[in-house]
């Protein structure tokens, strides 16, 4: 009994040196009385690990303000992401009703999830608004790199689709800008080979004129299917338009590699 006893004196020393509860600690006659504090002792523990995964969850809270405020917008989600981690922990370990009493786990959990919304929608629209698309009237001579440009609306409406959220209608807005925005550069990225076809039916190539012409009907009839599907009607009209300029050339284009009206004239629009 002895040994059973002096196990139980162990334990409990071990709950509360874990627990930050050593002092004054006193043995006692029973053995009943020696499992009741450390009970108490694993209780205390469990307010302890509470707390400091409390105070986890506000540091990460406290330092993604910090970031939103200064514009790192992206790396303020990813901080906010660790906050509501830290935070849905805490709300798992089963501590005293005191504890209960004194900390909303759920209020804090809720308001890093709006948090994050709000830069989450800030993130997407920034990004949405500094792509700057050509007009289309210079796709035969663009500057700037479309097919990054495609990558980048690509990328956002990925995000706008993985991330789960509430805020729909907002949501909404920055999706159709995107979405317009992304036909838009796949409209100039299907198109900017027409000078190229023109100048080769004026270099007499016309075989690779006519390819030239082919190939971009095709993916211009796709992006009108695919536009479709992304919601974006209002550029069919635009998009078929193209692309029966396009056949029209490549059909002048085979006529005169076939020795047929090769003084014919190509529609550049």
């Amino acid at each position: 009994a002895k040994e059973k006893y002096d196990k139980s004196i162990e334990q409990y020393e071990k709950a509360c040196d874990i627990g930050g509860f050593l002092g004054g600690f006193q043995e006692t006659e029973t053995e009943e009385d020696i499992q009741e504090q450390i009970e108490d002792a694993k209780k205390r523990q469990k307010d302890i690990q509470f707390k400091i995964q409390l105070e986890e969850g506000k540091s990460h809270s406290k330092k993604a303000e910090s970031l939103a405020k200064n514009g790192k917008l992206e790396e303020a989600i990813e901080e906010y992401d660790m906050a509501v981690q830290t935070y849905e922990q805490a709300s798992e370990i089963k501590t005293s009703p005191e504890v209960d009493q004194e900390e909303d786990i759920e209020k804090h959990i809720n308001q890093a999830k709006d948090r994050r919304e709000d830069v989450q929608l800030s993130f997407l629209g920034q990004r949405t608004a500094d792509v700057d698309i050509p007009e289309l009237s210079d796709s035969g001579n663009i500057d700037s790199d479309i097919e990054s440009l495609i990558t980048e609306l690509e990328d956002i409406l990925s995000y706008a689709e993985n991330y789960n959220i509430s805020r729909e209608d907002d949501l909404y807005i920055i999706r159709e800008d995107a979405v317009s925005k992304l036909v838009q550069a796949r409209i100039i990225d299907a198109s900017r080979g027409i000078s190229d076809g023109i100048k080769e039916f004026q270099s007499e190539n016309y075989g690779k004129a006519r390819d030239k012409f082919s190939d971009i009907e095709d993916n211009l009839r796709r992006l009108s299917d695919d536009a479709e599907e992304l919601d974006a009607t209002e550029f069919i009209d635009q998009i078929e338009r193209i692309a029966s300029i396009c056949e029209d050339n490549a059909n002048v284009a085979r006529r005169a590699s076939l020795g047929l009206d090769s003084d014919a004239s190509l529609d550049s629009d």
